[in-house]
């Protein structure tokens, strides 16, 4: 697995800015509390909060204190509650609080996080993706295992090694995909979504995996001999960045439902969502980079932010996308390395480096995070739809009805449902889930032969929704 993905953010979901800057760990300095919102960014030795992302000004008196020294990966991912950053080998994370009180050490949580070798040591793997809420993290290890940990472990500097010491964590091996590789992951829902790497004899893959259930992944999709470097969510589907340049968009919850929504020249490298209908994306070429914002509205529309030019060459490592806004981090190659930051297609940061790597970035909008509201739609067996309980009372039946969903940012979605799932007035079934929705209005459809049935709802939290659509005749 390549050294750019190890050290690329993934599963990020948006973000607006704060107004202070956030240190935390071992050269942490005074600073006031952080606000709720923030581009938040990672190198290993700190963690910011960037004020406005806008300027160039205030972007250099951010990212002027950083350290610049990535000797490893670096990742960070949110839970809408509190960020959490990890190095891809060292064993420990941070765990930082969106909201205080608190500052410097005692505001960020130094925690247990991986990766764990085949014996229990640290080190022998490296974490290639990372992501949370707000009781356990998901790792992806290069060993091809997938871990699961209390989000809460302090780090002592203990080592667990053994498969004992590992257990008294509370850390277990969600599942085992061999030699193939996790790259990325993105949790939805209680969902979690691993992309696997191809291998000299068997396909890439990207796996659906109940989050709480051990060994019980399933194959949503087959991207072939494409590796799937990166996943977010959003929109109400699941994107995915493929190996041979192809960005897909998938149903969350129906295999092999996965198209093409553009295409690059090279690797999709990394992806993040906004949650208001912006992709950014990096390009590898495989040396220099390409960043890129696409809409999820218009397949085929995705525009180039950042390219190589006469004379320069992007490195780019880290991407976020907020606000219809998409940033970069990285270095610029041009009469030497200069650290550098971009906002849309300006570099607003520059500054001379030997580093090749940028810190790992995520945006995160006031209020927290917006891309995974869920709505389930139930539909009882009540007016015009009371006859389908006897026929539906009797074993096998089908009642054959499609089911569709449209909101903002391009979000439409339709599933065949067989009716007679719901005979329990009270049922909620899968078939008809909805996640990943962004704040907004949306319509829900239900449509059989002789019933139609429709209902408005709105996503304005990132809890579940219950949505039940009432069937009347169809008039004819």
């Amino acid at each position: 697995m390549s050294q750019v993905l190890q050290e690329f953010v993934r599963n990020v979901f948006g973000i607006y800015l704060a107004a202070a800057v956030l240190l935390c760990g071992s050269n942490a300095r005074a600073q006031t509390v952080p606000p709720q919102d923030g581009l938040w960014a990672w190198d290993q030795v700190n963690t910011f909060v960037c004020s406005n992302p806008f300027t160039a000004t205030d972007l250099s008196g951010c990212f002027g204190g950083f350290a610049q020294t990535n000797p490893t990966g670096q990742i960070i991912t949110t839970d809408g509650i509190n960020v959490y950053a990890a190095t891809s080998t060292d064993g420990w994370g941070y765990k930082c609080p969106i909201t205080g009180p608190g500052t410097n050490n005692a505001y960020c949580s130094k925690i247990l996080v991986g990766p764990f070798g085949n014996s229990g040591v640290f080190g022998v793997n490296t974490i290639n993706a990372l992501v949370a809420d707000n009781e356990h993290i998901w790792t992806a290890q290069s060993n091809g295992t997938i871990w699961r940990c209390p989000s809460n472990v302090p780090w002592d500097g203990t080592i667990p090694s053994t498969s004992g010491d590992i257990s008294a964590t509370g850390c277990v091996v969600l599942d085992d995909a061999g030699n193939r590789d996790p790259t990325s992951l993105s949790l939805v829902n209680g969902t979690l979504y691993v992309g696997l790497s191809a291998t000299d004899t068997k396909s890439a893959l990207i796996w659906s995996c109940p989050s709480m259930i051990e060994n019980a992944c399933t194959v949503l999709d087959k991207p072939g001999n494409n590796t799937v470097y990166s996943l977010t969510s959003g929109a109400g589907y699941l994107w995915a960045g493929l190996a041979n340049g192809i960005i897909w968009r998938c149903d969350l919850l129906v295999a092999n439902s996965c198209s093409v929504w553009d295409k690059a020249r090279q690797l999709i490298n990394g992806i993040s969502y906004d949650g208001q209908g912006t992709l950014g994306v990096i390009i590898e070429t495989p040396n220099p980079s390409i960043l890129w914002s696409c809409s999820t509205s218009n397949p085929n529309s995705c525009k180039t932010l950042v390219q190589p030019q006469s004379g320069s060459k992007p490195f780019i490592r880290g991407v976020a996308a907020g606000e219809g806004n998409v940033w970069g981090s990285g270095t610029l190659q041009s009469s030497g390395y200069h650290f550098s930051i971009w906002s849309g297609s300006a570099q607003v940061y520059s500054q001379s480096s030997s580093n090749l790597y940028g810190p790992a970035l995520l945006y995160i909008p006031a209020g927290g995070i917006t891309t995974n509201g869920t709505a389930r739609v139930k539909v009882p067996f009540s007016d015009d739809a009371t006859r389908l309980s006897k026929f539906c009372s009797k074993q096998g039946r089908q009642a054959m009805a499609t089911v569709s969903v449209s909101g903002p940012y391009g979000m439409k979605l339709k599933r065949r449902v067989n009716l007679c799932k719901f005979y329990d007035a009270n049922a909620v079934r899968s078939e008809i889930e909805f996640s990943a929705l962004d704040y907004g209005q949306y319509r829900v459809t239900v449509q059989s032969r002789s019933l139609y049935g429709q209902a408005d709802f709105v996503i304005n939290n990132r809890n579940v929704q219950d949505v039940s659509v009432t069937l009347k005749k169809r008039r004819k």
